[in-house]
């Protein structure tokens, strides 16, 4: 969970939490609609991020919720 800023940047991390990790799906907390569309381009990319970095965790999916936080 507190990888989820140096993987998505400053910017990105200012509105958006990586809030819980189960059964290989991380879900993030997004504040913005504009952030959440965002991000969900970006998946694929911060999945091999965490793929790499932490293969034991067996991240298999990103699931993106809008909230504020």
């Amino acid at each position: 969970l507190e990888a989820w800023a140096g993987y998505v940047g400053e910017a990105a991390a200012r509105v958006s939490k990586a809030v819980r990790f189960r059964q290989g799906t991380l879900t993030v907390l997004v504040q913005d609609a504009m952030w959440m569309q965002q991000l969900t381009f970006l998946k694929n990319g911060i999945l091999a991020h965490y793929r790499r970095d932490f293969p034991r965790m067996g991240v298999k999916d990103i699931f993106f919720k809008r909230q504020t936080f």
